[in-house]
């Protein structure tokens, strides 16, 4: 659940160091976090026990 977070903030680090491509990196790494923790909500509510 905090790895989204963590995500954001070594974006925001790689900002303030002015590494530009690697705070992209970190942002699609948070996007791509939250796109897996959607699907596995979804999975999670429609699973058939």
């Amino acid at each position: 659940m905090d790895a989204k977070e963590q995500a954001g903030i070594r974006a925001g680090e790689m900002l303030l160091a002015g590494n530009y491509q690697s705070r992209t990196r970190w942002q699609l790494i948070g996007k791509e976090i939250e796109h897996l923790m959607k699907n596995d909500e979804f999975s999670q509510k429609t699973a058939i026990n």
